[in-house]
């Protein structure tokens, strides 16, 4: 089974109420191409070089509600299967 690490961005919601859905979403690429990494290590060196413009994409992706990014994660996913 081949693995990759994938950036997962978990917001925080300031209205109950606008959570209609996940809050959750899943960087799937940059600039059309895939962004997977092989290691930890270069998933996590991703986030610390590019942390402020992944939060303001996952903010812009909520908006309009009123969101906050309540932190920016390295997961492990087998290819092929979504979050």
């Amino acid at each position: 089974m081949s693995f990759v690490y994938v950036i997962l961005v978990a917001m925080f919601m300031f209205n109950p109420a606008d959570r209609n859905g996940s809050d959750v979403i899943e960087l799937i690429s940059l600039d059309g191409n895939p962004l997977q990494f092989e290691t930890e290590d270069t998933c996590m060196k991703h986030i610390e070089e590019n942390h402020l413009d992944i939060a303001h994409f996952a903010i812009k992706n909520f908006m309009p509600q009123p969101t906050m990014v309540k932190g920016i994660f390295c997961m492990r996913k087998r290819l092929g299967v979504g979050v």
